[in-house]
């Protein structure tokens, strides 16, 4: 058994995990020279719980198999974990004669039975959420919606979507230890109508910023014209050299359309004093410079 904090492994999907205490060296050692690459991923419902109890551990996990590991240059140990199957644990071991390795009695899950009908209608509502999805994405995946689309099994359907798609760890522990694939289906379908609906939302927001940059880049041009005619009619003024050299700078940073946005309307509230210093009204200077 190798418990884990904070990441969930489903079937189907590929964890890399650094691990770097003796316990977890000793549990790769064990399942590759004597378990065939195998070992049990059990994710820990309590994060922050230091010692969990054996009796508060869950009683479904995941079968995963070892397809690689690497000795890192900090002495970490690098590895590559795949998934392949839920299975249910009946009991935890840990035997004073294996030090501290946690082992686990496990058996296969018997997966209900469900109508044709059913599972057709949520295989496709699923289709349909996904493509509509992954439209809204920067990075639009058309590989998940080939992979995804090429089977039938509501089973693999379902944890291929939750390991794509960006829900939380407690959501994902749901998943996981559901082993219901048509349970599982009707919750995909409602989180993945929520998050078609945060994509369409994120989308609209960042075309108005888009706008908003595009519009502001547009007035830093003109300025910039309007600087030089003054310059050559000998009418330039400090004030219009320091903004000018703020949103030339602000116009070159690596940074996002929004964080320009709100550096360009900063700037915008530059103050000038009968003296020809500069002071900034109603912002905080250091968020300018």
């Amino acid at each position: 058994v190798m418990l884990l904090k904070k990441i969930v492994l489903l079937p189907l999907q590929d964890i890399r995990l650094d691990l770097n205490n003796d316990i977890s060296n000793q549990v790769v050692d064990l399942a590759i020279k004597k378990h065939n690459s195998e070992i049990l991923i059990v994710c820990v419902n309590e994060p922050f719980d230091e010692s969990p109890d054996i009796r508060d551990l869950p009683t479904i996990g995941i079968v995963g198999k070892i397809k690689s590991s690497i000795r890192l240059p900090n002495n970490k140990l690098r590895i590559i974990v795949n998934g392949y199957k839920r299975v249910k644990i009946n009991q935890y071991i840990n035997e004073v004669a294996d030090g501290d390795i946690l082992k686990a009695r496990v058996s296969e899950l018997e997966l209900p039975k469900f109508e044709e009908v059913e599972e057709t209608t949520l295989r496709r509502k699923l289709f349909e959420l996904l493509d509509k999805y992954i439209e809204y994405l920067p990075d639009r995946n058309e590989n998940i919606i080939a992979e995804v689309k090429s089977l039938n099994d509501l089973e693999r359907i379902t944890d291929i979507i939750v390991s794509f798609i960006p829900l939380s760890i407690e959501k994902k522990i749901m998943y996981m230890e559901e082993i219901n694939p048509l349970h599982r289906a009707n919750a995909l379908v409602y989180d993945l109508g929520i998050e078609l609906q945060v994509a369409k939302l994120d989308s609209k927001l960042d075309d108005v910023l888009r706008e908003d940059f595009e519009r502001n880049q547009k007035e830093f041009i003109l300025r910039e014209k309007l600087d030089a005619i003054k310059k050559e009619l000998g009418e330039s003024s400090l004030k219009d050299e320091i903004i000018a050299d703020y949103l030339e700078k602000i116009n070159d940073l690596k940074c996002s359309d929004r964080l320009k946005n709100k550096l360009v309307n900063e700037v915008k509230k530059l103050d000038y004093t009968q003296e020809g210093n500069p002071e900034i009204t109603n912002i905080d200077r250091k968020s300018v410079v």
